[in-house]
């Protein structure tokens, strides 16, 4: 009985080691696939991809007349901060409203896909939507400039806001992870793209088909007239 009884104490021992073993495996397997939430938002405050009045995610940003991305709860919380039509950005000290503001359908493509756009630039991956960007932006020297459709163009047009965010954001990328190795530099290469950028107001029809390719998919308060 006695030699039953120390029998019985190995088999559970033995089971509960393998139960232990099977999920620290189970758990090392998914810190290895999975980027933890409080991580993600390190990245993107790191690459100034936040709120500059909330300080959370940019994942549905608009672009106000200065030319700054925020989200539009954040804008419309700061302007309470002032008299009508008084509101001032944090940031440039220009005047706001939140009547007149675009969708930055770009940014928000980036941010929400960003740890695997970084991954993608950072391994020279011809789906880089960094590298698309950085190489049809001649590496973040010409301007970009988001319009009443809510996409970044390269060219002014009398409804279009610069995009600041979105330039900044391609010059700190390629100021900290460095050059892309595989620079994209041709229209072909953007269909390979996520969140991939047009050329010029000639291509807008391609534009159009390639956004609706992208994964942004505004909500439908987000997606109203503003």
């Amino acid at each position: 009985m006695a030699f039953s009884g120390h029998l019985g104490l190995g088999r559970v021992s033995m089971a509960t080691s393998l139960l232990l073993a099977s999920l620290a495996l189970l758990m090392m397997g998914r810190a290895a696939t999975a980027v933890p939430d409080d991580s993600v938002d390190d990245l993107l405050e790191q690459y100034g991809l936040t709120c500059p009045i909330l300080q959370e995610p940019l994942t549905s940003p608009i672009v106000a007349i200065d030319g700054h991305s925020y989200s539009l709860k954040g804008l419309a919380l700061w302007c309470r901060n002032f008299e009508w039509g008084a509101c001032r950005s944090p940031i440039s000290r220009t005047k706001l409203t939140t009547r007149y503001v675009h969708r930055n359908e770009a940014l928000a493509c980036l941010v929400r896909n960003f740890q695997d756009e970084l991954n993608l630039y950072r391994s020279g991956d011809s789906k880089s939507s960094l590298s698309a960007w950085l190489a049809a932006s001649q590496g973040g020297k010409q301007k970009l400039f988001v319009c009443s459709d809510g996409v970044t163009y390269f060219e002014e047009r009398s409804d279009c806001y610069e995009n600041i965010t979105l330039r900044s954001l391609l010059l700190h990328v390629q100021s900290v992870a460095g050059a892309a190795p595989y620079p994209a530099t041709n229209a072909k290469f953007y269909w390979n793209c996520r969140c991939a950028p047009p050329e010029t107001w000639s291509a807008r029809l391609f534009a159009v088909v390639l956004h609706s390719l992208c994964s942004v998919q505004f909500s439908s308060s987000n997606s109203s007239k503003y």
